[in-house]
């Protein structure tokens, strides 16, 4: 408090303590999420914002970073699908939390929630999806299906959106077709990379009409200019056309 009271007797402006949620800080430009978290395993346009999709270090949780105006506004929290029920990740991301409310609880914990946070309930095509607000510039959405919490949505406030303005700055996203525009993935260990690294094939059709998926079947680990990177060697499921895909190993490589 002293140090916001001296930077106005001095007549600045303090710098805001931007909200987070899920280690996710919202605010944030586009430029310094992808600085901190790489390249986003997909993206998508939607409703005049972006979407990048990344995967938690750990590789357990996906999180949907929706972007607009350049600034990260809300981050959509939900399980990955299981790769293989027989194994258990080494290492697993906590599950996020909001209002009480734990990604994976029975529904009778948001119904649980102080009534007088309740903002409205929408029907979405995975579930209805109650919306509660913090009452302090965060609005948390929960999407129900099955009887549990699917998915933990946390947005900024329009205020909040408002009071920090658009940015210009443009994140330099690589498409992986070299070395120097190698992919980066960020990850806690290698069993994390690897998956996100399947994951980024898996989300990027091969032909015109979207219906073709890359197939992997080589991956070998190789050295340029002092780096390390992994070089995926993929081809087309529908019209066989290949293409190697490199990805920047450097977070996570020799990691358990």
């Amino acid at each position: 408090m002293l140090s916001v009271l001296l930077a106005l007797a001095a007549g600045a402006t303090p710098a805001p303590v931007l909200p987070s949620f899920a280690g996710v800080t919202l605010g944030q430009t586009a430029q310094q999420l992808v600085a901190e978290r790489g390249d986003p395993l997909g993206d998508r346009e939607q409703s005049g914002e972006t979407v990048y999709l990344y995967l938690t270090p750990a590789g357990n949780l996906e999180q949907f970073m929706h972007v607009k105006a350049g600034r990260v506004i809300a981050v959509a929290v939900s399980a990955t699908p299981p790769q293989d029920p027989s194994q258990t990740p080494t290492a697993t991301t906590a599950l996020p939390s909001a209002l009480g409310v734990t990604l994976g609880d029975p529904a009778t914990a948001v119904a649980a929630i102080r009534k007088d946070r309740f903002v409205r309930t929408d029907q979405t095509p995975d579930g209805p999806s109650s919306i509660y607000s913090d009452n302090h510039g965060l609005f948390y959405a929960f999407l129900i299906v099955n009887g549990k919490v699917a998915q933990i949505t946390a947005q900024m406030s329009n205020n909040w959106v408002a009071f920090l303005g658009p940015s210009n700055a443009k994140p330099a996203l690589h498409d992986g077709a070299s070395f120097a525009d190698a992919i980066v993935i960020k990850a806690a260990n290698e069993e994390a990379g690897v998956r996100a690294e399947y994951a980024y094939l898996a989300l990027h059709a091969c032909d015109a009409s979207g219906a073709g998926k890359w197939i992997a079947p080589q991956q070998s680990l190789v050295t340029n200019g002092g780096k390390n990177y992994d070089k995926v060697a993929a081809r087309c499921s529908v019209n066989n056309s290949s293409r190697d895909f490199y990805f920047d190993v450097s977070s996570f490589l020799g990691k358990t």
